[in-house]
């Protein structure tokens, strides 16, 4: 099976550089910024529901609560309303960390693969940093594409997907290069970025069903 080769050989490397702790590593990471994330978007909601007196009962309509489940959201918008400058800074700056954490991790993988010690620990964090801003932009740019999937009428969900696919793929590409110690021509980048764009693309298409 010819066509196996390829595929065979891509996880024989994986395995000798250590992919599996690695990867796992990087699940970690991504999932302790979660919790900064989760302030920031107390912080929105709470600022939402301070400019807008009508927003909090909105929200209770638009999901369909009624008793004591529309009462506990209340409560919290009403929370995330006082507490919403405390959350914002908090979370920032949680985000913020747990994002150059998540960064750092997808780096050291990446130096991994390619057998290389890495940037000077000051020069590193700059361009995680820089790739953090570009990821953040395109990764939000990919998700906002979500509801629409959603909404729009079958014929259209096709390039929406397929625009999906291309933001994927250029947010693959940009850690590819960016965080890549060693350089590498970007098209040698291009298959591993085509493929984790789709596999990203076909994970938010089933967690939205």
């Amino acid at each position: 099976f010819g066509w196996l080769r390829t595929p065979l050989a891509v996880h024989q490397r994986v395995s000798a550089v250590g992919g599996g702790p690695l990867s796992s590593a990087i699940a970690l990471a991504g999932f302790l910024s979660l919790f900064p994330l989760l302030l920031v978007g107390v912080a929105v909601l709470g600022f939402l529901s301070a400019n807008d007196t009508s927003f909090a009962s909105e929200v209770v309509d638009q999901l369909g609560l009624t008793g004591t489940a529309a009462d506990r959201v209340l409560d919290v918008l009403a929370t995330a309303e006082d507490s919403r400058r405390t959350a914002s800074i908090v979370g920032f700056v949680g985000l913020l960390w747990a994002g150059l954490g998540v960064a750092g991790t997808i780096r050291t993988a990446l130096n991994a693969t390619w057998q290389s010690a890495g940037r000077p620990g000051w020069k590193a964090k700059l361009v995680e940093l820089a790739w953090l801003a570009g990821a953040g932009a395109l990764f939000l740019a990919s998700m906002a594409l979500a509801p629409a999937v959603a909404a729009l009428p079958g014929p259209a969900t096709v390039p929406t997907v397929a625009l999906g696919v291309v933001l994927d793929v250029v947010l693959f590409l940009w850690m590819f290069r960016v965080l890549t110690s060693v350089a590498v021509p970007w098209t040698d980048h291009l298959p591993g970025a085509i493929v984790g764009g789709i596999g990203l693309e076909l994970l938010k298409l089933v967690g939205g069903v």
